[in-house]
């Protein structure tokens, strides 16, 4: 059974074929894995035949590359076949991670949508009606900003997401930062839904994924479909092209 890895900046998910579809079966830390990534060997679910990775963290790359180095190994490039024509300036710099997030949600929900990605930054990316991927918005994700303001604010404690009051009960410093910080990123990600739709001349579908999602969701004020750990599906789907 082939095994996929997603590496992000700041998580890296591990998943295997289950039903057709990838199961997670385990999430570390980035700086973890880095340090120590011993521990994902006794996790495994089932014997592995091939592992497949997207990553965008190069000593993490290095660190999975080590620890699998019994098994064949297969890095995603950003210019294999998602199943999507790719027109950007520069293909070869496309993170990968982009890449199967494209390839993922084309095979489960189709074109055109827009995929919203929540994680260490959040990503607007669009495949539009003629199935073409050619542009997308990047910008740092809540937890980055949040974070900005806890190493620049010195009465700021470590952040909680869990812990946002809304924003007429923050009577004091540490909880109008974090509030506004929180919410003005959920308006973001409205205004940016809003300023697809007014740029584009044709409807498209929402698909929200990505590890920050249940903490921002029931702040949307739009209709949208949710697939978690979409870029190991889409993982799945390029692995599958490689092999054929």
């Amino acid at each position: 059974m082939n095994l996929y890895i997603d590496i992000g900046n700041t998580a890296i998910k591990f998943g295997v074929d289950y039903d057709n579809e990838v199961q997670l079966f385990f999430t570390m830390s980035t700086k973890e894995a880095i340090m120590d990534p011993h521990d994902v060997l006794n996790y495994l679910p089932v014997e592995v035949d091939h592992v497949y990775i997207s990553s965008v963290v190069p000593e993490a790359s290095k660190a999975m590359e080590i620890l699998f180095k019994d098994y064949p190994v297969t890095f995603i490039s950003p210019l294999d076949d998602s199943g999507i024509e790719v027109k950007i300036d520069y293909p070869e710099e496309l993170g990968t991670d982009l890449l199967c997030d494209i390839a993922g949600a084309n095979k489960l929900f189709g074109y055109p949508s827009l995929i919203v990605d929540l994680g260490t930054a959040t990503k607007f990316i669009l495949i539009d009606e003629k199935g073409v991927f050619s542009t997308c918005a990047i910008v740092p994700g809540i937890e980055m900003s949040l974070n900005t303001l806890n190493k620049n604010t010195a009465l700021l404690p470590k952040i909680d997401l869990r812990e946002i009051k809304p924003i007429l009960e923050c009577h004091n410093t540490v909880d109008v930062l974090m509030a506004s910080a929180f919410y003005s990123h959920i308006d973001m990600i409205n205004g940016m839904v809003k300023r697809y739709k007014e740029a584009t001349n044709y409807p498209f579908q929402v698909i929200m994924t990505g590890g920050n999602l249940d903490f921002i969701k029931d702040g949307l004020n739009f209709d949208y479909k949710i697939k978690y750990s979409l870029c190991l599906q889409g993982l799945k789907v390029i692995a599958e092209k490689k092999e054929d």
